[in-house]
């Protein structure tokens, strides 16, 4: 058992969907497949790398933002071109 379970045992990350119904079983085997097929598609080096920096700069944006940082993501991306 882990450790936090011990103090906060009405914590459950696990949803219950033994009630949901078909739609939305549908819609998430949808949302599945695209996913795979776009996760498959190849991509130009340039957009590739573009699209590379921009999750960089945000992941960067969200670990500064918890030790308080006001910065935007144009100014994390902006910093990331200058240097």
């Amino acid at each position: 058992m882990a450790p936090w379970r011990k103090t906060y045992s009405w914590v459950d990350f696990r949803p219950d969907l033994s009630r949901a119904p078909i739609a939305l079983w549908i819609r998430l085997g949808e949302a599945a497949a695209i996913c795979d097929g776009l996760g498959h598609l190849p991509l130009k080096p340039a957009v590739a790398r573009e699209i590379h920096k921009i999750y960089l700069a945000k992941g960067v944006l969200a670990t500064t933002a918890i030790e308080g940082n006001t910065l935007s993501l144009d100014e994390v991306g902006r910093s990331w071109t200058t240097t």
